[in-house]
């Protein structure tokens, strides 16, 4: 997955909206995305904010719930923001971030008036249709209303399992789609590394070393939790 990584190289940088998925759990997309967001704050002149979503935790799972996760991000960004927020509510008679409409206003307007912003958004496989029907609509709809000269002012990139219902609230995105293969190299590094622990700690035979390195390597069809449970 490292590997695979650093060869892609922040690829959605070359599309605006972008979405990384796989047919197989815990292939090792969130790690993708910490690897993408570490990445991406390397580059100078770029705001970078995220969130991970956690299913049936509406604070994790809900587009006010993102918004909120983006928003608090932004502040903690550009202090200008503060009062527009607070203007934004005394007008409004109502709590920040108490209504979808009023959230999505906010972020709008937040991300429309960041000058490089990069927003990566892992788990949505966890959301319910509905909240990712909108969270990824509201993406799409701030891209699309951002004038030509600016579209490059803004880059998405969605983290999450493949299925088709998923697979069509992503038509209009491009996909990278994670397989085992991507992954392969990093997890037989990991069963050597920790099969060579074991065989130090219980001294066997170079032969069982090699013999737990393949065990749990093929055991783990690309699954980076099913290594971690049987190395552990």
């Amino acid at each position: 997955m490292v590997e695979w990584h650093t060869r892609r190289r922040l690829a959605f940088l070359g599309a605006s909206i972008s979405r990384v998925h796989s047919l197989i759990p815990c292939v090792g997309k969130t790690i993708l995305a910490s690897l993408v967001i570490e990445e991406a704050r390397r580059l100078q002149n770029v705001s970078v904010i995220f969130f991970y979503c956690r299913y049936l935790d509406s604070d994790r799972s809900t587009f006010l719930g993102v918004a909120r996760g983006l928003l608090s991000q932004l502040l903690a960004q550009d202090d200008d923001l503060l009062s527009y927020i607070h203007e934004k509510a005394s007008r409004s008679g109502q709590t920040p971030l108490s209504t979808e409409s009023v959230a999505e206003e906010l972020l709008a307007t937040s991300i429309k008036n960041s000058d490089k912003l990069y927003i990566i958004i892992d788990g949505l496989d966890e959301c319910e249709k509905e909240e990712r029907e909108t969270i990824v609509r509201f993406f799409e709809n701030i891209w699309a209303s951002l004038p030509q000269n600016e579209v490059d002012s803004l880059r998405c990139l969605f983290l999450s399992q493949d299925d088709n219902v998923a697979r069509k609230d992503f038509a209009n995105i491009s996909s990278l789609k994670i397989t085992e293969t991507h992954n392969k190299g990093d997890i037989m590094a990991y069963a050597k590394g920790r099969s060579l622990e074991i065989q130090t700690k219980f001294q066997l035979a170079p032969d069982k070393q090699l013999y737990i390195q393949k065990l749990i390597a093929d055991k783990a069809e690309g699954n980076v939790c099913r290594v971690l449970r049987r190395v552990h």
